[in-house]
């Protein structure tokens, strides 16, 4: 009893000091202001649970589209497991991804029969031992509810609830290779930037392919400026619909461009960002704080 105690004394510190350092905080400022990102963010992130489940579920989402947006292209679903010991059995591609429908990060890159860990990028040779036990970890994860420390923090509502929808199964799927993410913000159903990630720098720009500020750091990197790729008007002209058919009202949309900047893939649809926290700077909550609550 006394260590069941002492836990729930250490979550009441936590949120307490919490409570005085978030006007110091940047990403923390929904708790004190309005008409930010993240407050806009925090707002929605309990409305339309159900709906919100379907479309961040990455197996039914591809579903979907296939039978709703069937002109868009995705990475192909290999196998769908119904239970992660089937795996032990399956005969793998060489390279492909191991993935869990629900969450952020419940994903393991294999190349080559090679397990690619995610942040030192060190490889370990493939075992079905592994994805065995990384599929029974990513199953056991309640991300909706209490996975990772924010959650358990009462008074906060660092909850993703939509995710409690999601399908919680496990799929192989297709490495889409010589590819760079490229992703699209909406706010008030209108599109606020567009970010793209190659080699590890970022480009923001407008719909019209203007570089912009950076949203966090407020500056304009000229370096990372390219020219438009080929299938920009494509990726909008879909978020655009989806938008229009969906109305929601803050969104990010998730892609992978080819090298050749000719084709996409849809990735994801992403309904709090970094879990509402991401530091966007205040010229970037100024500039559009009238589509933001």
């Amino acid at each position: 009893m006394e260590k069941i105690y002492l836990f729930f004394l250490i979550i009441l510190s936590l949120s307490f000091i919490f409570v005085l350092i978030s006007p110091y905080i940047t990403g923390l400022e929904f708790i004190h202001s309005k008409n930010t990102f993240n407050s806009t963010c925090h707002m929605e992130r309990d409305n339309r649970l159900e709906e919100k489940g379907l479309f961040s579920d990455k197996l039914q989402v591809k579903k979907y589209l296939k039978k709703n947006y069937p002109e868009i292209k995705f990475a192909k679903i290999l196998h769908e497991l119904e239970n992660p010991e089937e795996i032990l059995n399956l005969k793998l591609p060489n390279t492909f991804y191991l993935k869990c429908s629900t969450g952020c990060s419940t994903h393991q890159l294999v190349k080559n029969n090679m397990i690619i860990d995610k942040k030192t990028k060190k490889e370990k040779k493939l075992s079905k031992d592994i994805l065995f036990n990384l599929s029974k970890k990513y199953l056991k994860q309640d991300f909706g509810n209490s996975f990772g420390v924010l959650k358990k923090l009462p008074y906060f509502n660092f909850k993703e609830l939509h995710y409690n929808y999601n399908s919680n199964k496990i799929f192989i799927e297709e490495y889409l290779d010589n590819v760079y993410e490229f992703r699209v913000y909406y706010g008030n159903q209108k599109l606020l930037f567009c970010e793209k990630i190659e080699d590890g720098k970022f480009g923001f720009y407008d719909r019209n392919w203007n570089q912009i500020q950076d949203v966090v750091r407020d500056t304009l990197t000229k370096n990372n400026y390219t020219k438009k790729p080929k299938c920009f008007e494509e990726i909008l002209k879909f978020s655009d619909n989806f938008i229009n058919d969906q109305k929601f009202n803050l969104i990010r949309i998730d892609f992978f461009i080819d090298k050749e900047e000719t084709d996409f893939y849809f990735c994801e649809f992403t309904f709090c960002p970094e879990n509402c926290l991401r530091a966007f700077s205040n010229q970037f909550n100024s500039k559009h704080k009238e589509l933001f609550t």
